[in-house]
């Protein structure tokens, strides 16, 4: 940090958990990190709160995919709302939950996450039937992910 002196860092949360094992109990003295981002697998609402805690500056969820873009969606920078737990809203491409037969759920509705936009891949180089199960008929990819939007979007 003293050396490199970054304003931010991306990693997993894993890798997360590592840095925080390592940092001195009353975190680090002297840094010009103003955020840090943590993407590729869920952020554990403890960690989150150790990492604002030590490094006294905001953390920020994210969601992504490699069909899709690196950031699809995320917490936004303070002083805008951030809800832990969350990946955040939207960053580019349209994101949509979508129920067993392809159809967009309402706000507060459980199912599929699904991307379309100009930074979403058009198909797979993969055995016939592939893309037919990973695409709706109105052009959504179908992610895998299960999830929610809530009232704040």
């Amino acid at each position: 940090m003293e050396q490199v002196q970054p304003t931010w860092y991306t990693a997993v949360p894993t890798m997360h958990q590592a840095i925080l094992a390592r940092m001195p109990e009353k975190g680090m003295a002297k840094h010009n990190l103003r955020l840090i981002r943590s993407s590729s697998s869920h952020l554990h609402t403890g960690t989150w709160g150790q990492l604002e805690d030590k490094f006294g500056c905001p953390t920020l969820n994210s969601y992504g995919m490699t069909e899709g873009a690196h950031q699809i969606a995320s917490n936004p920078i303070p002083p805008q709302i951030r809800i832990q737990g969350t990946v955040g809203k939207p960053t580019g491409p349209e994101v949509g939950i979508l129920d067993n037969e392809g159809a967009v759920l309402p706000t507060g509705m459980n199912g599929e996450v699904a991307l379309r936009g100009e930074s979403i891949t058009s198909g797979y180089l993969s055995p016939e039937g592939v893309n037919q199960a990973a695409y709706t008929a109105d052009g959504w990819l179908r992610t895998g992910d299960e999830g929610v939007f809530n009232e704040a979007g």
